[in-house]
């Protein structure tokens, strides 16, 4: 059976022009990118690497956030980022 969830992700536009990333609802899961495409490439990769360290240590995977109840400020804004467990682990 495949895992497939859709984790949401608050986009931080910085002041050099590039975006820090960051989980609501995953402690510590942070990362950036020089450019919004780059930005969400990481993010994908830094929320495989979460999910896949959490399942490996037999933890359960975090409730997800409706992405409507999280507040944004500024220039923020929220992307909804997906993990494919079977996709990820054909990537290792």
């Amino acid at each position: 059976m495949t895992t497939k969830l859709i984790y949401p992700a608050v986009f931080h536009s910085e002041i050099n022009g590039g975006y820090s990333v960051d989980f609501p609802d995953l402690l510590g899961c942070v990362t950036e990118g020089d450019t919004l495409s780059e930005a969400i490439d990481m993010a994908e990769d830094v929320l495989g690497i979460y999910l896949y360290s959490l399942k490996k240590d037999g933890e359960p995977y975090p409730e997800l956030s409706n992405p409507t109840d999280i507040k944004v400020e500024g220039r923020d804004f929220v992307v909804l980022i997906e993990y494919d467990e079977m996709a990820y682990v054909r990537m290792k």
